[in-house]
């Protein structure tokens, strides 16, 4: 699976982060409708892989236009790789 271009979302309900990596044809307000219990969207955007092929680390970068909301960047990178990675291993 090429991850690059894919979208995400990391939904919050208080303490608790839930991030959902998604294909690029699906929309993220679509997505987030089915997870309308979960309180917030704190996080929106895209994800990038590393060009090397030995680094497992996603990105977050860009805008949810469909959302209003944007990636936080290294914050979203940090919770992506904390919950993806880890169960890659």
């Amino acid at each position: 699976m090429d991850i690059d271009k894919y979208k995400y979302v990391i939904l919050s309900d208080g303490d608790l982060h839930f991030p959902i990596i998604f294909p690029p044809y699906l929309e993220h307000k679509k997505v987030r409708e089915k997870f309308s219990e979960i309180k917030e969207v704190i996080g929106a955007g895209f994800i990038k892989k590393s060009n090397d092929p030995e680094d497992r680390t996603l990105y977050a970068y860009g805008k949810s236009e469909s959302l209003n909301v944007k990636s936080r960047g290294d914050e979203d990178t940090e919770i992506l790789n904390q919950f993806f990675n880890e169960r890659r291993k």
